[in-house]
């Protein structure tokens, strides 16, 4: 089954009770750019942390801020993997950077959101950016924690 979320982010789940997203704009999906090979392709932008904080209005909802820099600001995608989970989640696809130039030169955070449903649930992810040239960052790792999973 697939489930259609609020923002630009989809996710295939075995259940309906899980609804998962994470921020991106509505209605797009992109392809990330294939790695460049030329020469002075720029700088790769660099993930400094990922901070999450949780909110629950009815059930929880994770905020996970990816605090990054990139000398060219030219960062256009963040690209998830899903390394591991005990939930209904299957895959995650890329989102899109929407953010100034010359705040990526100076460093950016860029805000992804997990609203978790009713379930109780753990998903290991695995993040990193791409930018116009197709570089990639570092990746790091997180883990998002639903209703006390």
């Amino acid at each position: 089954m697939r489930i259609r979320l609020l923002e630009r982010f989809f996710l295939v789940a075995a259940s309906g009770a899980v609804a998962v997203a994470l921020a991106g704009c509505v209605g797009e999906t992109v392809a990330p750019p294939v790695a460049s090979t030329a020469p002075n392709a720029g700088s790769p932008p660099v993930i400094d942390e990922i901070t999450q904080r949780t909110v629950r209005p009815v059930y929880d909802t994770v905020v996970n801020e990816f605090h990054f820099h990139d000398a060219d600001g030219d960062v256009r995608f963040i690209h998830r993997d899903l390394v591991e989970t005990n939930g209904p989640i299957e895959k995650v696809q890329d989102g899109l950077v929407r953010l100034p130039p010359e705040m990526q030169k100076r460093g950016a955070i860029y805000i992804g959101y997990v609203r978790c449903g009713p379930n109780s649930y753990h998903m290991k992810m695995r993040a990193y950016l791409i930018d116009d040239a197709g570089n990639r960052s570092n990746t790091m790792d997180y883990t998002v924690h639903c209703n006390g999973g």
